[in-house]
């Protein structure tokens, strides 16, 4: 997993640090939890959560931030649709804030990777499962409105396939093919674990992939949403530290 942050980082002291969801239940969801854990860190001068759907949302933080200089950083877990509409609502703004300075979705990071796999194998021992007979599927939102939307989830696939850990590790959809009703069905491991590419245990994270994974069938275990574990809050310090160290590179 990504390494903890050291004490200090000198150039985050003065500047705040945002992260933002889609939002749940009219408010941000796990990106507050996030927030606070970081703010307790005491590396940045403020921390913020805020919802592209939802209350305080995005331009509403932005907007009372005293801070010189703000990172935002995307709780999303994909380059897609969201991501592309929180942008159109930032291009005015940010012509106001120069010093504002947006970052990849920390699903991108492809330390995530390693997470999934991580929730995956408690999950199987937890239930006494070999993982040669283990399948691992990642399901995530996915949409047919955005072409990448679904790209980061078979991106973490393939990194984990490559380890030869889990018998098998596919991906499914709720918005777009393989659907978890098709996806299924194709595994051929007696035993499979799900793990949810998505932020907060919304209708679809709690409702809508444990319904459909017990109709489709088979031995499943469904972890939940990747999101809410604390260790994606790390992973955001990482993919700003690794993007600061490019830019001084370049």
């Amino acid at each position: 997993m990504a390494p903890r942050a050291p004490a200090t980082e000198p150039a985050w002291r003065d500047a705040a640090l945002v992260l933002c969801a889609h939002g749940i239940r009219g408010g941000p969801g796990v990106a507050a939890e996030h927030a606070a854990t970081l703010a307790r860190r005491a590396l940045f001068a403020e921390v913020h959560a805020c919802a592209h759907k939802g209350e305080p949302g995005l331009l509403e933080v932005l907007a009372r931030i005293e801070a010189p200089v703000v990172y935002l950083a995307p709780l999303l877990m994909a380059e897609g649709f969201t991501l592309r509409a929180m942008l159109t609502r930032l291009q005015t703004f940010g012509r106001r804030r120069p010093d504002l300075r947006l970052y990849r979705p920390v699903g991108c990071h492809p330390r995530l990777a390693d997470l999934l796999a991580a929730t995956a194998r408690t999950a199987a021992r937890q239930q006494g499962w070999r993982l040669r007979d283990t399948a691992l599927l990642i399901t995530g939102h996915g949409t047919t409105r955005h072409a990448q939307a679904g790209a980061t989830a078979r991106r973490h696939a393939a990194a984990i396939a490559a380890s030869g850990a889990f018998a098998e590790v596919a991906t499914a959809f709720l918005d777009e093919s393989p659907t978890i009703p098709e996806a299924v069905p194709r595994l051929r491991a007696p035993r499979r674990v799900a793990v949810g590419l998505l932020v907060d245990r919304g209708e679809h994270g709690e409702e809508d992939i444990p319904r459909l994974l017990a109709a489709a069938g088979g031995s499943a275990v469904y972890t939940g949403p990747i999101g809410g574990d604390p260790a994606i809050a790390d992973l955001v310090l990482d993919q700003l530290r690794a993007a600061e160290l490019r830019a001084l590179a370049g």
